[in-house]
């Protein structure tokens, strides 16, 4: 291998057919082009200079995983430092993100495993509309404010209880009790027991 001093090819290097070992390639102060042969501290400025690859092409081109570096171990260990250094200060940056993306998979699972309820959903969803539309019917012969008033005052049904069965909105079913002249009830103070 050259001296540290003056990176240069050995003479007569061929480039190999596939990836070498690692140590053949990469050493604690340098990291050799496996195109030319040449050793450098970093590969980047290289390689698109010299031979018109970007780095990912590099790696590609030798089968190399994608996060390789391509630097010598020396700087790829000041590297991997500092990015432990800088990873303390975001600690809660980190663990939050890790939060977020767990809530996010459980939830993803449990509306996989909602699957079934939610086609029951679907069916209620379905019958309500139906309700909705035998509502609308009476509206055209006239018989929803007798059905509110039979309802809300004598079976004493609460509005939300309307809501419900006729799939309409609490504004629409007041709309029906005021065209009907139904007063809404009003509630009262709570009573509280006396306390011995």
């Amino acid at each position: 291998m050259p001296g540290s001093d003056v990176p240069c090819a050995e003479e007569g290097w061929v480039p190999p057919d596939d990836l070498p070992p690692e140590p053949q390639w990469r050493t604690w102060e340098h990291v050799r082009c496996l195109e030319c042969g040449q050793w450098k501290v970093v590969l980047g400025k290289h390689l698109s200079a010299e031979h018109a690859l970007d780095s990912a092409g590099y790696r590609e081109r030798w089968g190399m995983r994608s996060g390789m570096p391509l630097c010598s171990l020396a700087l790829s260990e000041k590297m991997r430092g500092v990015a432990v250094s800088r990873g303390a200060e975001n600690t809660d940056r980190l663990v939050a993100m890790a939060a977020e993306n767990h809530v996010a998979a459980t939830e993803a699972t449990k509306r996989r495993e909602m699957r079934p309820q939610e086609l029951q959903a679907r069916g209620a969803r379905s019958e309500a509309r139906a309700r909705a539309r035998e509502a609308a019917a009476r509206i055209l012969v006239g018989d929803l404010e007798r059905w509110v008033r039979e309802k809300y005052v004598d079976g004493l049904w609460s509005i939300r209880d309307m809501m419900r069965y006729l799939d309409l909105s609490e504004k629409s079913v007041r709309a029906v009790m005021a065209s009907a002249g139904i007063e809404p009830r009003r509630r009262g103070p709570a009573t509280r027991l006396p306390q011995n």
